[in-house]
């Protein structure tokens, strides 16, 4: 619902700039939304599935979010696929995230897509829910998994 709100409103945005009114479309649907809102949700909702970051995107985002992981106390591997892994060591003083490690040798691995990285990264995906359908893998600690799980939701 979050995702439809923002693209919604993302739309009325666009739509009010190409000169898309609302009283030049049908009526609103049972989501409130016009025809014309919804052909342009429709458009970002592809331009959103299909931007993808990079790894030093990515892995910079982590790095903007380093002080929420100092209390995680472990050290975790993000593998990625083909896109890489990212290994984030909080084990001292400071959180160092380290793109494509040397040494993957990690207390728990996590393994997922780049894109759902992201969007655990950005809270759109609850680490719960992604475990359970199956589009996160947890080698190793589960218990670094959920510590690091609860981290990310604070």
């Amino acid at each position: 619902m979050r995702e439809f709100q923002r693209l919604k409103s993302a739309a009325e945005e666009i739509s009010s700039k190409i000169n898309i009114h609302p009283s030049h479309t049908a009526g609103p649907n049972i989501a409130g939304a016009y025809p014309a809102h919804v052909a342009l949700l429709d458009h970002l909702r592809i331009i959103v599935k299909d931007s993808h970051m990079t790894l030093d995107e990515l892995v910079s985002e982590m790095n903007d979010r380093a002080d929420k992981l100092k209390d995680l106390g472990h050290t975790v591997l993000f593998d990625l696929g083909d896109d890489g892994k990212v290994m984030l060591d909080a084990t001292g003083d400071e959180v160092v995230i380290t793109p494509n490690p040397d040494d993957d040798d990690a207390e728990t691995t996590l393994t997922l897509s780049t894109d759902n990285m992201v969007k655990l990264i950005n809270g759109d995906l609850n680490p719960m829910v992604a475990f359970t359908m199956g589009k996160l893998k947890v080698f190793g600690s589960k218990g670094i998994a959920l510590k690091l799980s609860s981290l990310l939701e604070n």
